[in-house]
């Protein structure tokens, strides 16, 4: 089991990279949604996700509960991770 330091910091990966996940998601509505939008943004969208994955994978492990938000999945992604 990792210790109480390991979640809190996982936890505030996850909470960053949500925040970020956010305000990319916000400049992709701006062209219109993510598939026009410039492929920055673009990159910068599937690498938050991706982190959240990893990061939500590493919590779960550790049999912490992490809660999905609609936002963390691909567009037309099976929701579930």
């Amino acid at each position: 089991m990792a210790s109480q330091e390991d979640i809190a910091h996982q936890q505030t990966l996850l909470a960053t990279y949500r925040g970020n996940l956010r305000i990319l998601l916000r400049q992709a509505s701006k062209y219109g949604d993510e598939e026009d939008a410039p492929l920055q943004i673009v990159n910068g969208i599937r690498g938050a996700r991706d982190n959240i994955r990893r990061v939500k994978s590493i919590l779960r492990g550790w049999g912490v509960t992490v809660e999905d938000l609609p936002d963390e999945q691909e567009p037309g992604a099976a929701t579930g991770a």
